[in-house]
């Protein structure tokens, strides 16, 4: 029995207006009809009409499935899920707050404290500030010491965070009139704990002198890698802080965040698969030896090659310059030299993991605080995005689409 049109101003369209609408052709309009998700009734002669709501809360639903895709493979290195006036990542490095961080980490008079600053504020100081230690660091330091005694370095840095927490009863302001002196302090403590002494210099030249005994002529190297490892836009680390912050969690809360991320073998762990290959490959001669073996077993080589930069990682030219001038002579440089030189035979490039390895171990870094060193230097990106978010406002909260299994 033919279904009259109805004479309400309810909208009817023709077969194609509603396929063109949808965007599919009018055997697959059709297929719709007969699954119950469109209503048709008949309209002039033969031709049939199609409820336009039907049509536009199918499209609506059509669109969401296909923006779940989008959003489901932006969160796999794809397309921007936020918006961030921090950093911007591009063909020639990251840039923070619209200033190269490349050129940045090569300018002698711009230290670590300095481009903290600028991710922070927006401004680079004209000198370097000043950063104080915690008023309570001396019984947090011995605390998380004591707790992490046979820890790796890394693992000291994540008991310290809490336990500076649980010293601070105002922590809970989210200000940056509040958050940005314990930040200040919070990273001064981080860096000095995981170079196991203090002092009045600026962070590289305590973090050097208490851990390696290096002069104060090579702090800039460390500002260097520091200044390079600050921020990097929404990496997994910054990612997880930012979340903990739309939430609302306190600095404390949030840095730690970043730090459980961080301490993945994905991400802040990959220097310490690098340091392993190095191990496997023990001396210069034997690199070609090791990566071939490697290849024939499908193992991939860390340290080399970066989603975001297919012709080369910017982030490592400037770490790997400064092991040649800093420690030419030290094993692990003579070993990363020679990595990098097979390497680049076969198309590879360099990402930071190797730079920082290559300068850590010029500047007589041992290799397992060489994590902890990372996380000082991400430290400041975290704090940008930590701020940012708060200042955002919004609750990070993504759907997911549920697939029986």
């Amino acid at each position: 029995m033919t279904e009259p049109v109805p004479s309400s101003p309810e909208p009817f369209l023709s077969a194609r207006e509603a396929a063109k609408l949808l965007g599919v052709k009018t055997s697959t309009l059709y297929a719709y009809v007969s699954r119950g998700q469109i209503q048709s009734v008949a309209g002039a002669g033969r031709a049939r009409r199609y409820r336009k709501a039907d049509v536009l809360r199918l499209k609506a639903r059509r669109e969401g499935r296909d923006r779940g895709a989008e959003i489901g493979s932006a969160l796999r290195w794809g397309e921007p899920v936020l918006d961030s006036a921090i950093t911007e990542v591009r063909p020639d490095g990251p840039y923070y707050r619209g200033r190269s961080a490349v050129s940045l980490a090569r300018d002698p008079d711009v230290c670590f404290e300095q481009v903290a600053e600028l991710l922070w504020t927006g401004t680079l100081p004209v000198e370097r500030p000043e950063w104080p230690m915690p008023p309570f660091a001396d019984a947090s330091r011995d605390a998380a010491s004591g707790a992490a005694l046979h820890a790796p370095p890394l693992a000291w840095l994540a008991v310290l965070v809490p336990t500076l927490a649980s010293w601070d009863e105002g922590r809970f302001e989210r200000t940056p009139e509040a958050v940005l002196p314990r930040a200040r302090s919070l990273i001064r403590a981080l860096a000095e704990l995981l170079g196991g002494g203090h002092g009045p210099e600026s962070l590289a030249e305590s973090f050097l002198w208490s851990a390696t005994g290096r002069p104060r002529k090579h702090a800039p190297a460390l500002d260097t890698l520091w200044t390079l490892w600050a921020d990097h836009e929404l990496n997994v680390s910054s990612f997880a802080a930012r979340v903990a912050a739309s939430a609302d969690a306190d600095l404390y809360s949030c840095v730690s965040a970043g730090l459980a991320a961080l301490s993945g073998p994905k991400h802040g762990g990959a220097c310490e698969q690098l340091h392993a290959l190095l191990e496997e490959i023990k001396r210069p001669q034997r690199v070609r030896q090791v990566v071939n073996e490697r290849r024939r077993r499908g193992a991939a080589i860390p340290g080399f090659g970066h989603p975001l930069y297919p012709r080369g990682d910017p982030r490592a030219l400037p770490m790997l310059e400064l092991a040649e001038e800093v420690g030419p002579r030290a094993p692990r440089v003579k070993l990363v030299r020679a990595l990098v030189a097979e390497l680049r035979e076969r198309g590879q490039e360099p990402n930071v993991d190797c730079g920082t390895v290559a300068l850590a171990a010029a500047l007589g870094v041992p290799s397992d605080k060489v994590p902890g060193l990372i996380a000082v230097g991400r430290c400041a990106g975290w704090v940008a995005h930590i701020l940012e978010q708060y200042a955002a406002g919004f609750l990070i909260r993504p759907r997911a689409r549920f697939r029986p299994s």
